[in-house]
């Protein structure tokens, strides 16, 4: 847990049901104590950020993991609503399927922490697991044995809804109806 006493949030902007869910079991295999949070389309993502959190900074996503090429709203969108508001500091992750430089480019320039190209292959996934295990591990300030280094700490072995073998439930999805009233879980 984090020094809120709550596990840290992860809003992941997929719309990729199969990608999502990977990325999501991929997640939870990292067992760190976290929540996930799916939005299946960058109007779903705004409608969390901005209906759902009201752009409140204490119950934002501690980490926004973003698709670019978004169905209703796209990811630059997205990422441009975060950027220019309360929720500024909310640190993104671009994990995407672009292989455009120019896409890079632009989304660095919107002051992203990290670009990630969807993986093809296991090493791939394996390299990606290990980048995104330390992009928490530092948000979260501790080392990979899960003692606290003089910030917030995570409970190693914690309760993730991570299954043996990196199988995991589905993520929780969303209902667009009641997206105002949206709980971390």
């Amino acid at each position: 847990m984090n020094d809120m006493g709550r596990p840290f949030r992860i809003l992941l902007v997929e719309d990729n049901p199969a990608d999502a869910h990977l990325f999501s079991c991929m997640l939870r295999d990292l067992d760190l104590d976290l929540s996930i949070i799916v939005a299946g389309d960058g109007s779903q993502a705004l409608s969390i950020l901005a209906g759902g959190y009201g752009g409140c900074q204490a119950s934002a996503p501690d980490l926004v993991i973003l698709d670019l090429n978004l169905p209703k709203v796209h990811g630059y969108d997205v990422l441009s609503f975060l950027k220019s508001g309360p929720l500024r500091s909310v640190p993104v992750v671009v994990l995407t399927g672009s292989l455009n430089r120019e896409d890079e480019v632009r989304a660095r320039s919107m002051d992203i922490i990290g670009y990630i190209i969807k993986p093809s292959t296991a090493e791939e996934y394996d390299a990606i697991l290990a980048q995104l295990r330390s992009t928490i591990e530092t948000r979260l300030r501790i080392d990979t044995d899960g003692r606290k280094c003089g910030g917030p700490s995570a409970r190693p072995g914690g309760t993730n809804g991570a299954v043996a073998h990196g199988l995991c439930p589905s993520p929780p999805a969303p209902d667009p109806g009641t997206l105002d009233q949206m709980m971390w879980r």
